[in-house]
C-alpha cells in the first residue's frame, strides 16, 4: 500500500521507498532533498502488516512492489525507486524492464538473500519478534521452511538483467554494515563491472555508517539525486534523445583530487548550440541558488568517435569503458562500438595536439593554477592511453600506481608518480615544479613513439602523414 507523504505543487517525479523490514511510516533526511528536486514522496507498506490487507510473504511483497509501480505509472510522471535493505532483494528478484518510466533505482545496504550467508542474523527470528510487537498478518511455518531458499541463485545473471534495462542503478554499502555480509555483493559487482564495464552501475563503497538509513545519505547520494533531477529538465531543454552522463571525479580522488564543481555533467546532444544560451542560464541560476557548484560540458553524439573527443579523454571512456568516471543518468542506447586501429588513429591525433600545446607551455611556464590544470589533464590522457595499450580494461583508477609498475621505466614511472600527487592536488605539501610538468610532456613523447611504431605512421611538424 502506497502512503503520499505531503504531495507538492508540480511535481517533476513520483519517489518509490520501499523500506528494510516492514516498518511504520516515518521521514527520512533522504526524503526533504528528494522533494526539493521535485519529487513527490510514496511510503510503501508490504500486505499483512501494519493494517494492510492480506498476508505478509515472499510472493505478496513482491506482487505489491508491482502494483505499486502500476499504480504510480497511472500519474503520467516518471520514478525513481530507493529501496533499503530487505527490499533492495526483493527488487533484484523482479524483473522491472517494462517499466519505462522508471528513471533511477537507489540500492541502500543491497542484500542478495534472506538466509544466514547473506545477512548475519537469522530472518526468521528477527520476523517472529517484529510479529509479537506489532501483530503482523503472517505464515511464520512458510517463512521459516524457506528461508535457506530465499537467495539470489544466479547473482551475474540478475546484475546483468537490471543492467540491460539501462535503468540508472545505484548500489551503496559501508564496510562497516555488521548486519549484512556486504562483501558478497561486492564481489560480484566487482567480477560484472570488470567484465561489462564500470558505467554500468554505480558502486558507493563506504567505510563509514553502519546499518541504519540515515548513515547511508552522503553528499555524493544527495548529488545524484539532484544530478537524476537536472537530467529531467535538460531533457525538457534538449529533447530525450539527449545522453547525459555523470562524471564521478569524486571517485579518483587519488590522481585528480582539485574538485571544482559537485556535480559534474557531460552532455551529448547534436543540437546543442541552439540551446546553449537557455543552458548558460541555467547553470548561472542553479549556482546562485544552491548550495553545491554545477558544470556542465556540452558535446555533439557524433564527437564520440572523432579524435576531438579523444583530446579530454571522454572518448575512450565510454566507448569502451575503462572505469566509472563517466555513468549514465538516462537509459542511453547501444554503446558505441569503435575499431581498435580507429582509436589508436584517434588518440594519436588528440595526443599530437596535445604534445604541442605542452612543449609551447613548457617554453614559457610560470607554474599558474591554469598551467597545472592543463598539465594535469593531459597527464590523465596519458595514463588512460598506458592503461588500454597494456591490455588493461575497466581499471579502477584509484589503483593506478599498480598498472605503472614497469622494470624498464620503473625509474621514470616512479618519478611520474610523484609527478602525478604534485599536479592532481592543492594540498600545500605538493609543490609542483617545471620538473613534474616536463615528465607530463616525456610521458606524451614515449606515448607518440610508442604509437606512431604501432600505426607505422609518422606526422611531420605541419600534421601531415609522411
Amino acid at each position: 500500500m502506497l502512503t503520499p507523504l505531503e504531495i507538492i505543487k508540480n511535481p517533476k517525479m513520483n519517489c518509490l521507498f520501499l523500506p528494510g523490514m516492514p516498518c511504520r511510516v516515518k521521514n527520512f533526511a533522504i526524503f526533504e532533498d528528494l522533494k526539493k528536486n521535485g519529487s513527490n514522496i510514496y511510503f510503501h507498506q508490504y500486505p499483512g502488516t501494519y493494517g494492510v490487507p492480506g498476508i505478509f510473504d515472499i510472493g505478496t511483497a513482491e506482487l505489491s512492489i508491482i502494483e505499486a509501480l502500476s499504480e504510480l505509472g497511472e500519474k503520467k510522471l516518471p520514478i525513481i525507486i530507493v529501496a533499503y535493505s530487505f527490499s533492495t532483494y526483493l527488487l533484484l528478484r523482479l524483473n522491472i524492464s517494462k517499466y519505462n518510466n522508471i528513471i533511477g533505482i537507489l540500492l541502500l545496504s543491497p542484500i542478495i538473500g534472506l538466509d544466514e550467508t547473506s545477512i548475519n542474523e537469522n530472518f526468521y527470528e528477527v520476523l517472529t519478534r517484529l510479529n509479537e510487537e506489532e501483530g503482523f498478518d503472517i505464515n511464520l511455518d512458510k517463512w521459516c521452511n524457506g528461508l535457506n531458499d530465499y537467495k539470489i541463485k544466479d547473482v551475474y545473471k540478475t546484475l546483468d538483467t537490471m543492467s540491460k534495462t539501462g535503468i540508472p542503478t545505484i548500489f551503496s554499502y559501508t564496510r562497516n554494515d555488521k548486519l549484512i555480509n556486504w562483501h558478497l555483493l561486492a564481489a560480484h559487482l566487482e567480477k560484472y563491472l570488470e567484465k561489462n564495464g564500470y558505467g554500468c552501475f554505480l558502486v558507493i563503497d563506504s567505510e563509514v555508517g553502519d546499518h541504519r538509513m540515515d548513515t547511508y545519505y552522503s553528499d555524493l547520494v544527495r548529488n545524484i539525486i539532484m544530478a537524476i533531477r537536472i537530467t529531467q529538465d535538460l531533457h525538457e531543454m534538449l529533447g530525450k534523445e539527449t545522453d547525459v552522463y555523470y562524471w564521478g571525479s569524486s571517485q579518483i580522488k587519488s590522481l585528480y583530487s582539485q574538485k571544482y564543481s559537485d556535480i559534474d555533467l557531460l552532455v551529448l546532444n547534436d543540437n546543442y548550440f541552439e540551446h546553449y544560451k537557455e543552458i548558460d542560464k541555467y547553470i548561472l541560476k542553479f549556482n546562485k541558488t544552491e548550495s553545491i557548484k554545477l558544470d556542465i560540458s556540452l558535446n555533439k553524439k557524433k564527437e564520440l568517435t572523432s579524435n576531438r573527443i579523444y583530446r579530454f579523454n571522454r572518448g575512450v571512456l565510454i566507448t569502451h569503458g575503462i572505469n566509472n568516471s563517466y555513468f549514465p543518468l538516462n537509459r542511453i542506447g547501444a554503446k558505441i562500438v569503435t575499431e581498435w586501429e580507429h582509436v589508436q588513429i584517434d588518440a594519436y591525433h588528440a595526443n599530437i595536439v596535445n604534445l604541442r600545446e605542452l612543449e609551447k607551455q613548457l617554453c614559457r611556464i610560470s607554474t599558474s593554477v591554469v598551467t597545472v590544470r592543463l598539465f594535469a589533464k593531459v597527464f590523465l590522457v596519458g595514463l588512460f592511453y598506458l592503461l588500454h595499450t597494456r591490455g588493461i580494461r575497466n581499471a579502477d583508477m584509484n589503483s593506478m600506481q599498480i598498472y605503472l609498475e614497469s622494470k624498464k621505466d620503473r625509474c621514470f614511472l616512479f618519478e611520474l608518480n610523484k609527478s602525478t600527487k604534485c599536479l592532481s592536488s592543492s594540498n600545500e605539501e605538493h609543490k609542483y615544479k617545471i620538473e613534474d610538468c616536463y615528465r607530463v610532456v616525456k610521458l606524451l613523447q614515449r606515448i607518440v613513439e610508442e604509437q606512431e611504431e604501432i600505426l607505422n605512421i609518422k606526422y611531420n611538424e605541419y600534421g601531415s602523414a609522411e
